[in-house]
């Protein structure tokens, strides 16, 4: 496919120049995002993975390359040979593919050069850029009493459930079932396009936060919708919170409950609750469950990093060393 003319191989040429599809691609990005069915980082991200393709495909197009799957996988070879990590050559090939599986779907291309393309191995798996809550500091933020109902709820549901940050914010009232004896959140997971993976509420303090918030809400006329919305209406109607929001909302609860650094955010939350299955049950396999990682090497690397930071206190018990 030449970036100019926007074609796969020597087949599925389009009448329309190639800058006309990325801003039409843009357009639809905004259109995912005013419609609240994708968050404006993600959109931001894909936007920035594509340009990068475009930008080292612009070579291609001056020779009259097509571009297809060898050039994609020609691309990531490049940004490995250039020292770029397997996790931004992921991010930036996740925007690519975005955008050729948007044509596909369109019937603009015939296929995706993407497909099958994977980033590498990443050299560094076995750490978080974020840290897990210790116990003593989910026991601060749980016994908050300056919490709202709505930030309660927010939080309760991240510890109790794992649920990600995203899945909380793109959350409707209509989204929580009642499944046999279970409340049940219905949430969009990881790579999914609809919200389709169930995430149990088992914890009653959970429940009751989230009953407690939807009580304040059905007062307030709003019985359906985003759960996580702003205090006061907008035209009429209360809106969703943006993720700007939830972000400085947990920001504070944690500064009140005495938990500071920059590695201590909201999707600490979800590492914590990830950690302490592993913690109580020593069954990765459970916690792969709960975490819904597709692979169990994911969850792995939380059991590594409970390892890593026991075995230096046994080290001291062990041998008498400072510290005991």
């Amino acid at each position: 496919m030449s970036l100019e003319m926007v074609t796969i191989g020597n087949t599925g040429a389009l009448e329309r120049a190639a800058r006309s599809l990325p801003a039409e691609w843009a357009e639809y990005l905004n259109l995912e995002v005013r419609a609240e069915q994708m968050a404006s980082d993600t959109a931001a991200t894909y936007q920035r993975g594509f340009t990068k393709f475009q930008e080292w495909g612009k070579a291609r197009t001056v020779a009259g390359l097509p571009v297809d799957r060898a050039a994609v996988v020609e691309w990531v070879a490049d940004l490995r040979a250039a020292g770029k990590s397997a996790r931004s050559i992921s991010v930036w090939l996740s925007g690519t593919r975005a955008f050729f599986q948007w044509g596909l779907s369109k019937g603009l291309f015939p296929s995706d050069p993407t497909a099958g393309v994977k980033a590498g191995r990443r050299t560094n798996t076995q750490r978080h850029s974020r840290d897990k809550l210790t116990d003593e500091e989910i026991g601060r933020l749980l016994s908050l009493a300056s919490l709202t109902t709505r930030n309660k709820a927010l939080i309760w549901l991240a510890l109790y459930t794992a649920a990600r940050s995203v899945e909380l914010w793109r959350a409707d009232i209509e989204d929580l079932r009642t499944v046999g004896q279970q409340m049940v959140l219905l949430v969009q997971g990881k790579g999914h396009s609809e919200k389709d993976e169930p995430l149990v509420i088992a914890a009653k303090s959970a429940r009751d936060a989230v009953r407690d918030y939807l009580a304040e809400l059905a007062q307030r006329g709003h019985v359906g919708g985003p759960l996580f919305v702003t205090g006061r209406k907008f035209d009429g109607h209360y809106r969703r919170i943006s993720r700007r929001t939830l972000r400085m909302d947990v920001h504070e609860a944690f500064k009140a409950a005495g938990i500071v650094g920059k590695t201590k955010t909201a999707h600490s939350m979800r590492h914590s609750a990830i950690s302490k299955i592993i913690e109580m049950t020593g069954d990765v396999r459970a916690a792969q469950k709960v975490a819904r990682h597709s692979s169990v090497t994911t969850t792995e690397i939380y059991a590594h990093e409970l390892d890593r930071l026991s075995n230096p206190g046994e080290a001291f018990i062990k041998f008498g060393l400072p510290g005991e």
